[in-house]
């Protein structure tokens, strides 16, 4: 690949923040920084589609790069520029060494070639040299050191990164499809359902606040709120609605590319507020990989070991269902295809008493979840007052019946 295309992948700050958004007019723009300094060129549509083309091709422009340098990018040139292109998001030292560590494997286990030659057929011969290497392990058991295998846990780990790396590809109009993302995710051992307990989030916003203070913040946004970090840590001041009635973030980006709106309870309206004339919300936090690798520091100090992030969209999604809100609602809230989805990540809490459902949120310090205002904001649009099951259905005796004439 010639010396201005790589400059273009390597260089522009474009690449990290460039967005497609539209305007008032619904007419879309590219919303980019180059050299620092922020401009946002009209690309003269209502059609996203269209859109997204015309911002590649502005992308090229500003960058210098022809699309026959684009096409002639060989395979280990496109995943250094990978690693260039994630090295200026701000993640941290070890999350960054893990992308290098796989990205070492891989070219030690596939050969050179061009890019766009790169196909399924290489991906799962990949998988099946990797299945051939082993890595020491220290038992327990034995007190000794084995090799073992690597385990489905890893090679979704290396499925993920390539993935992520393809779709960048894709953005950048080097590749026509991603391999990766056509081979199924490997089935991993069941991993037990977690509940964070009140005492536990207290625990976990302690540590916060020892640890890292300036991601308290975003930890209870997280909790109240049910986002995906990557969600909650990428959206825009344009998705918070706070002047509202009743106020709302309407999420235009999210993990299946569908728009849809979460209400704000009054804690977190609290934090928007407090944030609202920074560039986004939470601007000022690291990659969400790597807040993910604070909480693992932070659960310890806490003194929880069994837990990870995204338990804390679970434990939202469990006290909706108790407090009455129907799972439809719930999977149109958090971004579930349906609700048998939001089922699967729900927690059924046998021993906790009824009195003790109706007053949670009541935490010493950490109020995360006002249970009536968030059925007072879900009985404006879906009927909460309406008696349901635990799956959403209506349970009045004759409300299925009609009227006879």
């Amino acid at each position: 690949m010639v010396r201005n295309a790589r400059t273009f992948l390597e260089s522009f700050e474009m690449l990290n923040s460039g967005k497609v958004r539209p305007n008032s007019d619904g007419i879309y723009f590219l919303d980019i920084r180059v050299n620092g300094k922020r401009i946002r060129p009209s690309l003269g549509t209502r059609n996203k589609r269209i859109a997204d083309s015309r911002a590649t091709a502005k992308l090229i422009e500003l960058g210098g790069a022809t699309e026959a340098d684009l096409d002639n990018t060989k395979l280990y040139a496109f995943l250094d520029m990978c690693l260039a292109h994630t090295a200026n998001e701000g993640n941290s030292v070890k999350h960054e060494n893990n992308k290098k560590w796989i990205v070492g494997v891989f070219k030690s286990l596939v050969s050179e070639m061009p890019l766009k030659k790169f196909s399924k057929l290489n991906a799962d011969k990949f998988f099946g040299a990797l299945a051939l290497r082993t890595k020491k392990r220290f038992d327990p058991k034995t007190e000794k050191f084995v090799q073992v295998p690597i385990t489905a846990r890893g090679k979704n780990l290396y499925r993920r990164v390539f993935v992520t790396m393809w779709n960048l590809g894709a953005t950048w109009k080097m590749v026509n499809e991603n391999p990766w993302a056509q081979i199924p995710k490997f089935r991993e051992s069941a991993v037990k359902k977690r509940y964070l307990e009140d005492s536990e989030i207290n625990r976990i916003i302690e540590s916060v606040r020892n640890l890292y203070p300036h991601e308290e913040d975003f930890y209870r946004t997280l909790l109240g709120t049910g986002l995906r970090r990557s969600e909650a840590r990428y959206m825009q001041q344009s998705d918070v609605k706070l002047q509202r009635n009743p106020p709302i973030i309407h999420l235009t980006e999210t993990k299946f590319h569908k728009e849809r709106k979460v209400p704000i309870v009054p804690a977190v309206y609290e934090i928007l507020d407090r944030r609202k004339n920074l560039e986004s919300p939470f601007c000022d936090m690291p990659s969400a990989e790597t807040i993910s690798e604070h909480y693992i520091e932070i659960r310890r100090a806490a003194g929880i070991h069994d837990t990870k992030l995204h338990d804390t969209r679970k434990r939202f999604i469990t006290e909706l269902v108790h407090l009455g809100v129907a799972p439809s609602t719930i999977a149109e809230w958090v971004g579930h295809e349906s609700f048998e989805e939001t089922m699967a990540d729900y927690i059924a809490l046998d021993t906790r008493s009824h009195a003790k459902i109706q007053t949670v949120g009541n935490y010493e310090e950490a109020v995360i979840i006002e249970p009536k205002e968030i059925v007072k904001i879900d009985k404006r649009k879906y009927h909460t007052d309406i008696p349901r099951d635990a799956y959403g259905k209506d349970t009045r005796k004759n409300h299925a019946k009609k009227k006879k004439v």
